[in-house]
């Protein structure tokens, strides 16, 4: 679903494009009248996967959005149908969060898994890590690039994330999983320095030996997903370990879409401004990390209920 652009009044000229998505747009309001609410988000959930393929991923993200945005909406106006009739008490003092509220704050969409992809073709992949070696001026090419997330609602059930790609492809047989313990309350930075901190104590040793052969491999570059903030924690977590690794923070805007990258030196760089392959594979590598701590979150809260 598209927003229908009105014309200049000196300019009659409408595109086939200008009039599918004045289409669609109607087709869209005649849905929601007549309450096919699951129907519409179906066909905006198609249209997205269809863009993902078509690897226009910031058109496919700024659907995503629209679509988490008419959730919400549909799912405010059932908690206001089913609780029109029934009394609400509450104590003194007592916060009462909407599940719509909660929703909106957890609702990170599996369907993040597609966004941001480059192609799996070897030759792509090899292209986009050259690219990044150049943009970030890296000693190498970065075979193991590493990206963080963290999921929690208001401290709780506090996790982080960890993604890998290596050789630009994601290898989940490295991914790693951390229940936070230092926490209790929201505080992604001091979060993140945990996990951080907790993935630098598994280097391996200079010495080969079993136990060093089991420890995780040295990144070559990480992302954070974050701002400065959570830019500086990591550094600290880092320069902790006496190690020296580059690691970059992904921000992103209003409509929760990758904006800018924010370097070690406190350079920003719009997301805009990059090669469309390099791009494409640090959005993909954040989505993964997002995807993966959103789950494993959701896993322990279901658990917290049975």
């Amino acid at each position: 679903m598209g927003y229908c652009c009105l014309k200049n009044k000196d300019d009659s000229r409408f595109t086939i494009y200008d009039l599918r998505i004045y289409k669609n747009n109607i087709d869209a309001i005649k849905d929601i009248l007549s309450g096919k609410k699951s129907s519409l988000i179906k066909n905006l959930e198609k249209e997205m996967r269809m863009l993902s393929k078509k690897q226009e991923f910031e058109k496919a993200k700024e659907l995503q959005y629209k679509i988490e945005k008419l959730k919400k909406v549909f799912q405010n106006a059932q908690i206001i149908q089913r609780d029109a009739n029934i009394p609400a008490y509450r104590q003194a003092g007592e916060l009462h969060v909407p599940i719509a509220k909660q929703s909106r704050i957890l609702d990170f969409s599996t369907n993040q898994n597609n966004l941001g992809k480059i192609g799996t073709n070897d030759t792509n992949n090899t292209n986009a890590l050259k690219q990044l070696k150049k943009v970030f001026k890296l000693s190498r090419i970065p075979n193991r690039i590493e990206s963080y997330d963290i999921a929690n609602i208001q401290g709780k059930f506090a996790v982080g994330a960890m993604a890998v790609f290596i050789n630009g492809q994601p290898d989940k047989n490295e991914y790693r999983k951390f229940k936070i313990y230092t926490k209790q309350t929201p505080d992604d930075t001091a979060m993140l320095h945990e996990i951080l901190t907790r993935r630098f104590n598994h280097l391996p040793s200079a010495v080969h030996s079993e136990a060093s052969a089991k420890e995780w491999a040295y990144p070559d570059l990480i992302v954070i997903d974050g701002g400065k903030g959570q830019l500086n924690a990591a550094q600290k977590a880092i320069y902790g370990s006496s190690t020296s690794i580059m690691v970059i923070a992904l921000t992103k805007n209003e409509k929760h879409m990758g904006h800018k990258i924010i370097m070690a030196n406190g350079e920003e760089v719009s997301l805009s401004k990059l090669p469309i392959q390099v791009k494409n594979l640090l959005l993909h590598i954040n989505a993964e990390a997002h995807r993966f701590a959103i789950n494993y979150y959701r896993n322990l809260h279901k658990k917290s209920l049975q």
